[in-house]
């Protein structure tokens, strides 16, 4: 378990890059999808650092949250992962709500970084090697960010 303290925009960008970089070191990314599961209160910063993310793979278009449309996908500049999916789990009831998702195919392509808002909402669902990141929202800009891997 790693924790990272985050208190500023530029503290996410580099957050964001040192997980770009692990992530992309992980032989997995060859044949599947890496998961990252973000969980936090609302505000906590879950989609900021999708937004980091986003930017660090090279993604042009502007990343908001998917809380209506569930699931976005984004082409990245990156050669590690060519894809991003941004997926907010958050009015998922049932886990059967996620075969109409292609949520099992999206798990299966190589080269892409799915990033799961209120990931635990769908935990059973997950592969194992998902990366669980917990955003604590502490103070003012304060964040603690709990990393463990499940």
């Amino acid at each position: 378990m790693e924790q990272i303290v985050i208190k500023s925009l530029p503290e996410w960008e580099a957050l964001a890059e040192h997980l770009i970089k692990q992530l992309a070191r992980r032989e997995e990314r060859l044949t599947k999808a890496v998961v990252l599961a973000l969980s936090g209160d609302l505000g906590a910063g879950k989609t900021t650092l999708v937004q980091a993310l986003a930017r660090g793979l090279g993604v042009a278009e502007t990343v908001v949250s998917p809380t209506f449309t569930i699931m976005k996908f984004y082409a990245t500049k990156n050669v590690e992962f060519r894809q991003l999916v941004h997926m907010d789990a958050y009015r998922v009831e049932a886990l059967g709500e996620l075969a109409p998702l292609h949520f099992s195919e999206i798990l299966n392509q190589p080269s892409t970084l799915f990033c799961i808002e209120w990931g635990e909402r769908i935990k059973p669902a997950l592969p194992g090697g998902t990366i669980f990141l917990n955003i604590n929202h502490e103070q003012d800009d304060l964040r603690i960010v709990t990393v463990t891997e499940g």
